[in-house]
């Protein structure tokens, strides 16, 4: 049985049942090849999801601040 890309990215990214995670899991275990492809895959997007992340702990520049300061919210 051969994984699709959608299924390599649900595993991945965690949106599998505990059976079908245990079904990509053993695919994998038994094609070192695609298990490192879709290793080399969670590299990358750890990489990726750290990218900027330092920017979310800096404060907003004054101006923006400003603006948001005095923005009045919305009437519903």
């Amino acid at each position: 049985m051969s994984l699709t890309d959608a299924q390599i990215n649900a595993y991945i990214d965690g949106r599998l049942s505990q059976k079908d995670r245990a079904a990509v899991a053993a695919i994998l275990l038994a094609d070192p090849d695609l298990m490192h492809k879709v290793m080399r895959m969670v590299l990358i997007n750890d990489v990726v999801r750290g990218l900027g992340q330092h920017v979310l702990q800096e404060p907003l520049p004054d101006t923006i601040q400003q603006v948001l300061d005095t923005k009045k919210p919305r009437e519903p």
